[in-house]
């Protein structure tokens, strides 16, 4: 019996080990993970000289700065399409994707 509980109080000790490396594994991707994202989307970007398009897509939840509606609009503005089409949800309260492409 004895024998028995040294086992169990080792297993647990084991356990106890393995569930705080994961949670401090865990808590070290939560931290990381904005940034390693962010390098991972920078490295999808693609930017290549633009021809005349029908139109251009700009998906939803923008930044609050709006970058993709502020690019979209420059590009707008250039010639390169003739439509903007954009999606989701506005951005300000008080400004939405056409308020901010006409700035």
């Amino acid at each position: 019996m004895a024998n028995r509980k040294k086992v169990n109080a080792a297993n647990h000790r084991q356990f106890d080990r393995i569930a705080g490396h994961c949670y401090i594994l865990r808590r070290l991707v939560t931290w990381l993970r904005h940034p390693i994202l962010r390098f991972m989307a920078e490295e999808w970007i693609v930017e290549d000289a633009l021809d005349k398009s029908d139109a251009l897509i700009v998906l939803g939840d923008d930044n609050f700065y709006a970058d993709r509606a502020t690019r979209a609009a420059q590009l707008f503005r250039e010639g390169k399409a003739l439509v903007v089409v954009a999606s989701g949800r506005r951005l300000r309260p008080n400004a939405g994707i056409a308020e901010l492409m006409e700035t």
